[in-house]
């Protein structure tokens, strides 16, 4: 008997004939030149590495900057339309806690550039990730001794 009730069997189809015409459309759709080798894969994944700021300047949340009145609106500009300008870093935690850190004009730039270098971090590990997956997947890693 071949697959159990209810799951479909792998390889496209329940006789062999259908199992090797999935597998012809496989192979055939596969460019052989556009597989990189083991080397390559290890150079794109030290050139990732390379190309990442320090990791000392990274800060996960969001930078933004906000226009408000402040309490004083009958005697301040801010009461004419000219409002007030804030920037913060913000920042939420599991459980949903949300923390919000002024940030001064003098440190904008910083505090951009690390949320900036954040971003930049997480998607270096995903396409690191990626290269180590393709790596596994055709066994051209050693094990550790």
């Amino acid at each position: 008997m071949g697959a159990s009730a209810g799951r479909q069997p792998a390889f496209g189809g329940r006789t062999p004939a259908a199992r090797a015409t999935f597998l012809t459309f496989l192979l055939r759709s596969y460019n052989c030149r556009d597989i990189p080798s083991r080397e390559q894969l290890l150079a794109r994944r030290e050139q990732l590495l390379a190309s990442l700021p320090p990791l000392g300047d990274v800060v996960r949340g969001s930078f933004f900057v906000r226009r408000l009145r402040c309490g004083k609106s009958d005697r301040c500009r801010c009461g004419r339309g000219l409002l007030h300008r804030a920037a913060y870093l913000s920042v939420t935690f599991k459980g949903g806690a949300t923390e919000q850190i002024s940030v001064p004009r003098r440190l904008e730039s910083v505090a951009r550039a690390w949320v900036r270098n954040y971003a930049r971090w997480w998607q270096a590990i995903e396409q690191v990730s990626a290269v180590n997956r393709e790596l596994l997947r055709r066994r051209l890693v050693e094990p550790d001794r």
